[in-house]
C-alpha cells in the first residue's frame, strides 16, 4: 500500500519562491517605470526649450526686409544677424544643461537641442540621450476685415 510520506521540512517552499519571484518582478517593473518617467520629463522640456528658442529667434525680423514693402507678408521677412543669439540665449534659459544649435536660412531658423540624462535607477543603462528639433520663422501682423 502507498503511504503518503510528510514533508514537512518542505512546507510553505512555494509560498517563499512565488514572494521572491513576485519582489524581483516588480522591483524591476518600478525601476523601467521610473527611468521612463524621467526620460518623458527630460524630453518634454528639451521639446519646450526648442520651441522657446525658435520663437526667441523668430521674433528678431530684420527691419529692411519689412520696410521694402507696405504690407509684409510672412513669407516675404528674413530674420536678422542676432536671431541665433537669441535663440541660443532663449535656449538655455529655458533649460540650463541643454546643448543647442540654431541656423538661420533667409527667413527660416532651425533649432536642435541635446541633452544627456542620467537615469535615477539603472537597470537598462547609465544614460540616454534626449534631442528636440523645432522651426521657426518671422511672422507678419494679420488683417481681419469687418
Amino acid at each position: 500500500m502507498l503511504t503518503r510520506r510528510r514533508r514537512s521540512g518542505e512546507r510553505g517552499q512555494v509560498l517563499l519562491f512565488t514572494g521572491l519571484v513576485f519582489v524581483l518582478v516588480l522591483g524591476g517593473l518600478i525601476a523601467v517605470v521610473g527611468d521612463l518617467l524621467v526620460v518623458s520629463n527630460a524630453s518634454a522640456k528639451a521639446r519646450d526649450a526648442a520651441f522657446l528658442a525658435a520663437q526667441a529667434g523668430g521674433s528678431d525680423v530684420n527691419i529692411a526686409s519689412a520696410a521694402s514693402v507696405d504690407v509684409p507678408h510672412s513669407s516675404q521677412l528674413t530674420l536678422s544677424a542676432a536671431a541665433t543669439t537669441d535663440c541660443e540665449q532663449a535656449a538655455v534659459a529655458a533649460d540650463p544643461g541643454v546643448s543647442v544649435t540654431c541656423s538661420v536660412n533667409g527667413g527660416r531658423i532651425t533649432v536642435d537641442v541635446s541633452q544627456k540624462v542620467q537615469l535615477p535607477i539603472q537597470l537598462v543603462g547609465g544614460s540616454v540621450m534626449v534631442r528636440a528639433h523645432a522651426l521657426g520663422g518671422p511672422a507678419a501682423g494679420t488683417v481681419t476685415a469687418r
